[in-house]
């Protein structure tokens, strides 16, 4: 018989009474180890270019990448015996020329291409920087060659200007034993200034180099 009377609703359980509460945990639990992660992510960007933008694939192909368009024009291959071009620690050694183009778009000038600097990595992982050691640069600048990507006095003054390809080439002294199929050659800036991401760098796949 039904007198009316009805039983009164059992309390919510304690997780449902504190779910808000637990909520608000979880986030900030998560924001306590992925905040300072990411500020750590932040400073090693500063410090070391980390994060490559590949480079459009085939002959001739532009990128873009710091306000200008790059390229590669052509690869060439010199040996390099020692004291031919730079002290050295092995006794043969190829010399690698890499050719590029650059043309700076409307709000880049010479000022900033010339921060950029070359580096030559390996399937392995092994870096080296252009136009080094110190007496590499005589060498070079006995054949006429300049490294700077912005502006040059090797053969005349010339400096790069908008819209225009302008010619620069790094130039790399590595082990005659160093296998030049999977190198890459990279275009670097101050990984600090390099926006909107920092740390960034252009990487390039190397053709196959001439001679």
């Amino acid at each position: 018989m039904n007198d009316g009377t009805r039983t009164p609703a059992a309390p919510p359980g304690w997780w449902l009474r504190n779910r808000a509460w637990l909520v608000a945990a979880v986030v900030l639990g998560v924001l306590a180890f992925y905040l300072p992660w990411r500020i750590n992510q932040r400073e090693l960007d500063r410090q070391r270019p980390r994060t490559a933008i590949r480079a459009a694939m085939g002959a001739g192909a532009w990128s873009e990448y710091e306000g200008a368009r790059w390229r590669i024009v052509r690869v060439r291959r010199e040996t390099a015996r020692i004291g031919a071009a730079a002290d050295y620690e092995h006794p043969e050694a190829t010399l690698l020329l890499v050719d590029f183009e650059v043309v700076p778009g409307a709000d880049i000038d010479a000022r900033r291409l010339d921060q950029c600097r070359g580096r030559l990595v390996d399937a392995g992982g092994r870096e080296w920087e252009a136009n080094l050691p110190p007496k590499l640069s005589t060498w070079m600048l006995r054949r006429g060659l300049d490294g700077s990507c912005g502006s040059r006095v090797v053969g005349g003054p010339a400096t790069a200007v908008a819209g225009t390809p302008f010619a620069f080439t790094h130039v790399y002294l590595v082990p005659a034993d160093v296998p030049l199929r999977g190198l890459s050659a990279d275009i670097v800036f101050p990984p600090f200034t390099t926006r909107p991401k920092m740390g960034t760098f252009l990487r390039f796949g190397l053709p196959a180099p001439r001679g």
